[in-house]
């Protein structure tokens, strides 16, 4: 594996990137650090509420409070830096579409996920991925939600690099999670706060033995059809 090493001349694609951060780049990464001191409550908090979701009858839910297909867009922070050291710049914008699967064994086993689709393109030339998995929605009440993501993304980022500006992610295929919280509008529209995180666990085989990840956080906007 190559190590990283700092690299004097400025990159001709943008030489000063922390710079050019827009102001709505701005307030996300300072609504992140906000809310990163509270990460470890959210955490034990998400697995409680997932415990207690898991053990409610479906068929018994509101019509509203079953997982719908849905088209989303958003936009993030890009690299925040939440599980490692932040190196990339610029904001990601995303499309997503989630569809409601037929209720076969499995689907009810796994407590009902939606498939998924999305991507997120990145606006400073650096790492863009598309995904794609199964995504989970469980209702807190009648309005607000707690949402997981679990699937593979591919990415057009840095396997192996030297630059201290992007991100080595090891291999072209990663695992994708991200957790969300939300709420209902309408009975049709979503608002939430997404972490999405992108990485290769170690666990993927071939490529080049990194594993820095990359992680977005920010705000998605649905419309249930």
């Amino acid at each position: 594996m190559a190590h990283k090493i700092f690299i004097l001349e400025s990159s001709s694609r943008n030489p000063d990137k922390h710079a050019n951060r827009s102001e709505h780049n701005m307030l996300l990464r300072t609504l992140f650090g906000y809310c990163k001191p509270a990460a470890v409550f959210a955490g034990v908090f998400f697995i409680c509420a997932s415990h207690s979701a898991a053990a409610i009858e479906w068929s018994q839910l509101a019509p509203t409070q079953v997982p719908a297909n849905e088209f989303r867009i958003g936009i993030a922070a890009h690299d925040v830096g939440a599980f490692g050291k932040q190196e990339e710049e610029g904001e990601d914008y995303s499309g997503e579409l989630r569809l409601a699967l037929p209720r076969w064994g499995w689907v009810d086993f796994l407590q009902h996920p939606r498939a998924m689709l999305g991507v997120n393109v990145n606006n400073s030339a650096d790492t863009s991925a598309a995904y794609g998995g199964l995504s989970w929605h469980w209702p807190l009440g009648r309005h607000v939600f707690i949402g997981f993501d679990f699937g593979l993304a591919v990415h057009d980022g840095e396997t192996e690099t030297i630059r201290t500006d992007r991100k080595e992610l090891g291999t072209r295929v990663l695992f994708r999670e991200a957790l969300e919280l939300g709420v209902l509008i309408q009975d049709k529209y979503t608002l939430s706060l997404r972490l999405d995180h992108i990485s290769n666990g170690h666990i993927i085989p071939g490529g080049s033995g990194s594993n820095e990840g990359l992680d977005t956080f920010g705000i998605m906007y649905g419309m249930r059809f």
